[in-house]
């Protein structure tokens, strides 16, 4: 599909603003320290804001998600910690102080009540273990970390940059329109890749705990 010149040129800002720092801030792997009790609730939608942007997370607080070594001890968030040009294809466990930087995070919730439904506990979980394994390819417009959280909430991607700047907000509205994230869990559903969610784990089990010794 062609690409007017105003959607063109929106494009060209968010990409500028969004080149000048790392997306998420974090990268999952590093030092995990003892996390500050905050008061939100699993599944929320943390925001933090950037130099132009906003980066998104969800929290995930202390849940276990069946296999102990999927989230580390102090890993509080999940996001996509993408760079604007990365083949990076893992979302991350992160620490919520450890990726909050200089910014404030404050849960930004922003599709409730809005004709979307929240999701149960046990879907998010569900498509978090499956996007854990592979979320796609970075892509700042259709598959970056707002994309991620809203998916995980609400079963579908929005993605608009509210509060961030005009700038910002306008080439959100023109250029994040499409996404690849209900795509990537359907493929990892497919391949097998995404059914270790919490209810086929607890099914595993009770199966193993009633299953004869070999």
């Amino acid at each position: 599909m062609k690409m007017t010149i105003k959607q063109t040129l929106t494009l060209a800002i968010l990409l500028f603003q969004l080149t000048i720092s790392v997306e998420g801030g974090g990268t999952g792997s590093g030092p995990v320290q003892q996390s500050k009790v905050y008061d939100y609730t699993f599944g929320d939608i943390i925001k933090f804001d950037r130099i132009g942007y906003n980066h998104y997370a969800i929290w995930v607080g202390d849940e276990v998600f069946g296999d102990p070594n999927i989230r580390k001890n102090g890993q509080n968030i999940f996001h996509f910690p993408g760079q604007l040009i990365s083949t990076v294809t893992k979302c991350a466990f992160d620490s919520l102080d450890a990726v909050k930087g200089s910014s404030t995070p404050v849960v930004d919730n922003y599709l409730d009540g809005n004709d979307r439904v929240i999701r149960t506990r046990e879907e998010m979980i569900q498509d978090i273990v499956t996007l854990n394994i592979d979320c796609g390819k970075y892509f700042v417009i259709k598959n970056n970390c707002e994309h991620i959280a809203t998916t995980i909430r609400y079963g579908g991607a929005s993605c608009f940059q509210q509060g961030s700047n005009p700038l910002t907000e306008m080439a959100a509205k023109f250029c994040c329109v499409t996404n690849r994230v209900a795509e990537t869990l359907k493929n990892n559903q497919k391949t097998g890749r995404g059914r270790r969610g919490l209810g086929l784990l607890q099914v595993e089990t009770r199966a193993n705990q009633g299953a004869p010794a070999a």
